[in-house]
């Protein structure tokens, strides 16, 4: 009888450290799957956050683009603007110089306007 409880007694603490043994495996095991996860969780946060981060990026790049296009274009028509009333002026002024060139000449033509020396009478 001593025996059997002997037996029982061992087999019970045997019981309870299997048990304790277990409850360690079954925490570590836990513990192990857990990090696992978050893991992958926080992989897949850091990916979804780079594709919308880098979607935003090239929507910023695009409205830049199209800003700077948009200068390009402004940039141009005022310097076309200014070319033409550049020639305009130069037409202007070619045509007063002309204009007064032939003055002079007709001027001159008369040998009366000549001077003294230019006469021949």
């Amino acid at each position: 009888m001593i025996e059997k409880a002997f037996r029982g007694y061992t087999k019970k603490r045997d019981l309870q450290e299997m048990r304790k043994l277990a409850v360690v495996v079954q925490k570590l095991w836990r513990a192990y799957a857990a990090r696992q996860e978050y893991q992958s969780d926080l992989t897949s946060i850091v990916f979804i956050q780079s594709a919308f981060r880098r979607s935003k990026a090239l929507a910023r790049v695009q409205k830049l683009k199209a800003s700077m296009k948009l200068q390009s274009i402004i940039r141009c028509y005022l310097l076309e603007k200014k070319i033409a009333m550049l020639k305009q002026n130069a037409i202007v002024i070619q045509a007063k110089y002309r204009g007064f060139s032939l003055r002079l000449k007709e001027y001159y033509s008369c040998t009366e306007h000549l001077p003294i020396e230019k006469r021949t009478n």
